[in-house]
């Protein structure tokens, strides 16, 4: 009778782990795919950005960008990930204009 409990714990322990590691693995997908679409959008919100001739509509178009992600952010009171990837990009995309210009 003892081998045959212990059996079960560990038949139950492996069933426990390999659900953590599907929900886990859940997570990182939704994570990803929240990040990708991050990039996308930034590297959209860039190119339209980068589209406009003179650099005051430039400097303009940087600021609407960022009081539109600022909105988005209060709004949806995002996870510390999506705060550090907002701001990720948003030094990103100023390091980028600040090449154009020069």
């Amino acid at each position: 009778m003892m081998p045959r409990s212990r059996s079960t714990s560990v038949e139950q322990r492996r069933k426990d782990s390999a659900r953590r590691m599907r929900s886990l693995r859940a997570v990182e997908t939704a994570e990803k795919t929240a990040e990708r679409r991050t990039k996308n959008r930034i590297r959209m919100q860039l190119i339209r950005a980068t589209e406009t001739p003179e650099k005051t509509s430039r400097r303009k178009t940087l600021d609407r960008i960022k009081k539109r992600q600022k909105r988005a952010a209060e709004a949806s009171q995002p996870t510390s990930k999506c705060i550090q990837l907002t701001q990720a990009a948003e030094i990103n995309l100023v390091c980028f204009l600040l090449l154009l210009v020069w």
